[in-house]
């Protein structure tokens, strides 16, 4: 009995003993951590770096505004008689040459009109015809004592009067005549059409446009400005202009203010400036532009261009964290400046933003500084 008692309580000791060693394993399993458990896989990895500590700068802010290119020299071709279009030689999009001939008018109704200030010619010089022999019938008869000398100023006052009325009647005549040249409408420089607004058989009318032309030479930039940028423009004597190329990049210059409207247009209240075009940007026009107006400064963030990167659908920059790893976070980007770009969001000064790398980055990555990357 006592052999059996005590060996009943060692095999209850012995049980008792294995789940505590279990147990006391078993916790020590799950609650160990490791050390560094954010590192990742290849923790033992280190890329070479450059970085550059994160700064604010006080940038100039602007606000942008569409321009247009026009040529420095552009005409409305207008009649200057009224008649018929008779044929038209061009069309827009064509190139003229000074004095070439754009197009041709009905000169009918400028012959009636010389025929009626022929006709009206000819009646003063019959008029002073009758004035003349009227007066020497008067000189001859106040020679004789046979007429009042008031009579005889009459008569002298006719002829005056009938050669005044013949000089008129001539100049009549000859700018009727002279009508005759505006009917064949030439090219007044040499350039391009830009707007046929008149088509043959159609009635032209004195001052009625019928095409447009610009000129082959200079051209200029139209831009529409509220008041407050026009405020600021009438600060500055060139303001910067950026546009797309033929192959869509991106090309910026700085273009001269060259004329300032300072009445508003009632209808639309802007401003218009007009800015000159250096010899080097080959514009065409008609062509898009955006002008830039400087309106104040605000503190910006610039970073270079490179130090973007881009995973999958995203944009961010690696910065170094306070243990040495390369971190990824997404920023928000706004304009751009020659080889940089403004950071509107997620980066802040005193970050140490990483420029270059020997390798790819990725989150996590050990890296360290070598300025001679």
């Amino acid at each position: 009995m006592i052999n059996l008692f005590i060996y009943s309580r060692a095999r209850r000791g012995l049980s008792f003993a294995t789940i505590t060693v279990a147990t006391l394993l078993l916790t020590g399993c799950f609650d160990k951590q490791p050390e560094h458990q954010n590192l990742p896989a290849h923790h033992g990895e280190i890329a070479k770096v450059n970085t550059i500590d994160v700064a604010a700068i006080t940038a100039v802010t602007s606000s942008h505004y569409p321009g247009t290119v026009v040529a420095r020299d552009q005409s409305p071709i207008a009649s200057r008689v009224m008649g018929f279009v008779q044929h038209i030689e061009v069309k827009a999009g064509d190139q003229v040459e000074q004095g070439d001939l754009l197009l041709k008018i009905d000169q009918a109704d400028v012959d009636s009109h010389i025929d009626q200030a022929q006709a009206m010619l000819d009646q003063a010089q019959s008029a002073l015809a009758d004035a003349l022999r009227n007066f020497n019938r008067a000189k001859n008869l106040f020679e004789q004592n046979a007429l009042p000398k008031q009579q005889f100023e009459q008569s002298q006052t006719g002829v005056e009067q009938a050669r005044a009325q013949v000089k008129r009647a001539r100049a009549g005549l000859e700018q009727a005549q002279s009508q005759t040249r505006y009917t064949e409408i030439t090219a007044p420089f040499s350039g391009m059409v830009i707007e046929r607004m008149i088509e043959p058989g159609q009635l032209a009318t004195p001052g009625q446009p019928l095409l447009l032309i610009q000129s082959a030479g200079a051209k200029e930039i139209a831009v529409d400005l509220d008041r407050r940028a026009f405020e600021f423009a009438s600060m500055h004597t060139a303001l910067p202009v950026s546009y797309r190329d033929a192959v869509g990049v991106e090309q910026q210059f700085e273009a001269k203010v060259i004329q300032r409207v300072e009445a508003a247009n009632p209808m639309t209240r802007t401003h218009a400036v007009k800015l000159s075009i250096p010899e080097d940007h080959n514009l065409h026009t008609g062509q898009f532009v955006m002008v830039s107006v400087p309106v104040g400064e605000q503190q910006q963030i610039m970073i270079p261009i490179t130090a973007l990167a881009h995973r999958a659908s995203l944009t961010g920059v690696f910065v170094v964290d306070e243990h040495g790893y390369a971190r990824f976070r997404l920023v928000e980007t706004g304009h751009t400046n020659d080889d940089h770009v403004a950071v509107l969001s997620g980066l802040f000064p005193g970050d140490r933003l990483i420029t270059a790398s020997d390798r790819r980055l990725f989150n996590g990555l050990k890296v360290e500084v070598d300025s001679a990357l």
